[in-house]
């Protein structure tokens, strides 16, 4: 399963990151970050899978794991 690690990341890259590896169609996939509660990551990753969800129909899930929440991706 490729992974793609947002936890460390600067939020102004994390967008076009996620994006570019939502993208590439290679399916299952997992993108992780932060589980604070102010998580601009958290935040940014949830938007554009929701919105991803909506137009192109893509499933996902939530793992939490203090202090990382993994999002898994399928079709």
């Amino acid at each position: 399963m490729k992974t793609l690690n947002v936890y460390d990341k600067d939020p102004n890259e994390i967008s076009s990151l996620v994006e570019q590896f939502i993208d590439t169609g290679e399916r299952p996939i997992q993108i992780i970050t932060d589980n604070a509660f102010y998580s601009k990551r958290k935040k940014v990753v949830g938007e554009i899978l929701n919105r991803k969800r909506k137009e192109e129909g893509i499933k996902f899930y939530c793992l939490f794991n203090t202090p990382y929440i993994t999002w898994r991706i399928s079709d």
